[in-house]
């Protein structure tokens, strides 16, 4: 996965705001997201790992954005949303495509 293809990836989920919207659930952005990287897991997976890692990386760190927006309680405090978002993970391992995939 090259530079260009992480930029536009980025650009485009920049694009949709979803990280700015308070009003959506967590279950909604799954649905969102899941829509979104599913394919770029399947096709870039198997080609260049670690591209697909960083944009991994970017994804959680706007469902950490996403969290902070959300919820006063982790305003301006990536650490907890960052700890808020793995308990997710462990409490509901299926909600994103993405924890199936990568453990």
């Amino acid at each position: 996965m090259s530079q260009k293809v992480i930029t536009k990836v980025e650009d485009e989920c920049r694009q949709s705001k979803w990280h700015r919207q308070s009003d959506l659930s967590i279950q909604t952005i799954a649905v969102i997201i899941n829509k979104q990287k599913r394919g770029l897991i399947n096709y870039f997976g198997a080609i260049n790992s670690i591209g697909l890692h960083i944009l991994l990386m970017q994804l959680f760190f706007r469902l950490a954005k996403w969290a902070m927006i959300k919820y006063k309680k982790f305003w301006c405090n990536y650490g907890q949303a960052y700890k808020w978002l793995k308990e997710i993970k462990d409490l509901f391992p299926d909600i994103f495509y993405h924890y199936t995939v990568f453990n």
